[in-house]
């Protein structure tokens, strides 16, 4: 078979393949509703600066459909990450990959036909606007709130914003995926896009530091669209066309050739053996104590009669060791507390009207919205890794023949995760005492209150 016939085969059976499950269904449909929610909500459409302007206006278009792509690139990284991952969750990756087809060809073939069902998860946000005529005919919307049906920028949209960071978002998925070959691998990748793309709105332009930087460097292009739809009179708001500023084509430019370079590398340096064996597993530590030999290892019931609260206890317990233990999570969690620290320095004290006081009744909103998205990203790729670290193959069939009820395990997972939900949320705390230890040191006082 040609590379040509190999890629068009594979492009159309991932496309098909990606379609079947819940994901893609919920995602469309929880989006398109979101969108009809925003025009039904004027308070809403007021302080997106949509006042006297219609609710499906090309104003308003051009936000979501940028706006919305920091939502759809953690449905991405999933669906992305199973171009390669379908096969070995079925534990058919070792048939897949070693048959004779040029493998390049075959992981292209996937990214291809995986950007298609992203970009048809993309167009929920235009179906959300297509029916405001709808609400309109329901009475929902009064009939002078629906203009005419803004088919230019709905498409202008979809091409500037939606296809573009379909492409390259799902390039750099697809690479980590290669890499890691795991889904920490895509899900780390959303992490980072949103890390970024909190720094461009939260710190850079919301802190009037660099709007220009933050419109070149936002993977979303929100920025932008924002930037120039703020100048927009009401009037142009149901007229404009969102210009190709040299800051946008900056901005798309970067992330393609960032996207593609990394994909690119990620091609080159695969190989059959490297997708096809297993990860490897972290070595068993051995201690010695009092001449004996003790292997670090999941606690065992033992022979005597169970108890499930101990069962529970220590299966909770070797999860958060399992989880905390590795390298993503510490470098996950420094990098989030430096991101606390320097965003907090940026956006207070070197604060574009003057340096503020960084106070903790201050920090604390910035905080909220400064790392809000990046922990949903990171909890959500934290919590995905622990609920499916067992699926190993004869491991999680060893684990479900247990004579202990399956509440047990869930029950162990969840209580790790939430504590894992805590450390990560008390990062930014601990980020927000540091910022305000060493430029406002007095505001530590405990008795402060009482003063």
């Amino acid at each position: 078979m040609s590379s040509w016939a190999l890629l068009s085969r594979e492009a159309a059976h991932e496309f098909r393949a990606s379609l079947q499950g819940p994901l893609v269904p919920l995602v469309w449909i929880g989006l398109a509703i979101y969108i009809v929610l925003v025009m039904l909500n004027a308070d809403y459409m007021r302080e997106m600066g949509a006042t006297s302007v219609a609710r499906n206006s090309p104003h308003g278009v051009y936000l979501m459909v940028s706006g919305q792509s920091v939502i759809m690139f953690l449905a991405w990284a999933w669906m992305f990450g199973q171009t390669l991952l379908r096969e070995r969750g079925a534990r058919l990756h070792e048939v897949a990959f070693a048959a004779p087809l040029p493998l390049r060809a075959m992981i292209f073939g996937r990214y291809l036909g995986a950007v298609g069902t992203a970009c048809l998860i993309a167009t929920s946000v235009l179906a959300g606007f297509a029916m405001a005529p709808a609400l309109a005919w329901t009475g929902a919307l009064p009939p002078e709130a629906v203009g005419p049906m803004p088919w230019f920028a709905m498409a202008w949209g979809f091409l500037v914003f939606a296809l573009p960071n379909a492409l390259f978002a799902g390039a750099l998925y697809v690479a980590a995926v290669v890499w890691t070959r795991t889904a920490a691998g895509p899900l780390a990748a959303s992490a980072g896009l949103a890390l970024v793309w909190m720094v461009a709105m939260v710190v850079l332009r919301g802190g009037d530091v660099d709007p220009v930087l933050a419109s070149a460097i936002d993977p979303t292009g929100f920025a932008e669209a924002e930037e120039q739809s703020n100048r927009w009179t009401p009037a142009e708001k149901t007229t404009a066309v969102l210009a190709l500023t040299p800051q946008l084509v900056v901005n798309r430019v970067l992330w393609l050739v960032l996207g593609f370079s990394a994909l690119g590398v990620a091609l080159w340096r695969a190989t059959r053996e490297r997708l096809v064996l297993e990860g490897s597993a972290a070595p068993v530590t051995n201690h010695r104590v009092d001449g004996h030999i003790r292997r670090e290892a999941a606690p065992a019931l033992g022979t005597a009669a169970p108890g499930w609260l101990s069962a529970y206890a220590a299966e909770a317990g070797w999860q958060w060791r399992v989880s905390t233990r590795g390298s993503g999570i510490r470098v996950a969690m420094g990098l989030l507390l430096l991101a606390s620290v320097l965003g907090s320095f940026v956006n207070f004290v070197g604060h574009s009207e003057g340096p503020l006081v960084p106070r903790p009744e201050a920090l604390l909103p910035f905080q909220v919205e400064f790392v809000y998205m990046i922990m949903v990203f990171v909890v959500t790729g934290a919590v995905g890794v622990l609920m499916r670290r067992d699926e190993r193959p004869g491991f999680d069939e060893l684990l479900d023949a247990a004579p202990a009820p399956l509440g047990v395990r869930v029950l162990g997972k969840a209580t790790a995760a939430f504590g894992m939900t805590a450390l990560l949320c008390a990062i930014p705390a601990v980020g927000g005492l540091i910022v305000t230890v060493i430029g406002a040191f007095d505001a530590t006082r405990i008795d402060l209150p009482f003063t």
